[in-house]
């Protein structure tokens, strides 16, 4: 009987060892989660000035973040885990996050170098050598209705006129999107402020009803 007593105790045993292994990683992986935070610079003979919008990935989860406007961020992560630092016309920069020991966060500052192309030397004529430029040049006749017509579709009210169906700038374009992926990062896993219970948001779509931004006005072209 003591036989299987003791069989039994060790069977209990290494159910217990291996219950604890089991879910000591898992203690363990809880714990070294840090909230890292820090600020990306550009670092080059003009001094150091903030970089919004830098990507920062994490490989190991394929998730990432933005700087916002002044250059900062922070994200949860993992310590040991490696962040990958990415801006257009700057070297990918690879970081590895530090173990916060006591401390819930870390903070670092980080200084991305230019990574400059050099491209060969190209010159571009109007016209398809020097030896044509001054029979051409010559040639051309500058007309005062010409003159008249393009002081005519550089005015004011037509600018203003064809500016809703021109396209967007591509830099303000760009610029707009990591605005929007900036804030939709600072709000990831939260839920976004409404301006519903706004007063101040109230007071002026109030006003526009009174003035009547929302009626659809017919645009003629000017003469």
């Amino acid at each position: 009987m003591w036989m299987k007593a003791i069989s039994r105790t060790k069977i209990a045993t290494a159910l217990q060892a291996a219950l604890i292994s089991a879910f000591a990683p898992c203690a363990t992986s809880a714990q070294e989660v840090v909230q890292f935070s820090g600020k990306v610079y550009a670092a080059d003979a003009r001094g150091t000035e903030p970089l919004p919008y830098v990507q920062i990935a994490v490989p190991r989860i394929r998730q990432a973040t933005y700087t916002n406007e002044q250059g900062f961020f922070s994200l949860a992560v993992r310590a040991g885990d490696t962040l990958q630092l990415s801006y257009l016309g700057f070297k990918t920069q690879r970081v590895a996050v530090p173990a916060s020991g006591k401390r819930a966060s870390v903070y670092d500052e980080f200084f991305l170098l230019r990574d400059t192309f050099e491209l060969e030397r190209a010159t571009v004529y109007a016209i398809p050598s020097r030896e044509h430029f001054r029979p051409e040049f010559l040639a051309m006749e500058v007309k005062d209705d010409v003159r008249a017509v393009a002081e005519k579709n550089l005015s004011p009210e037509v600018l203003a006129w064809i500016e809703p169906g021109v396209p967007s700038d591509p830099g303000a374009a760009l610029g707009l999107y990591f605005r929007q992926e900036a804030t939709n990062a600072v709000y990831r896993g939260q839920f976004k402020p409404t301006e519903i219970f706004n007063p101040l948001a109230w007071i002026k779509f109030v006003e526009a009803l009174k003035r009547g931004d929302f009626r659809k006005k017919k645009t003629k072209p000017p003469e």
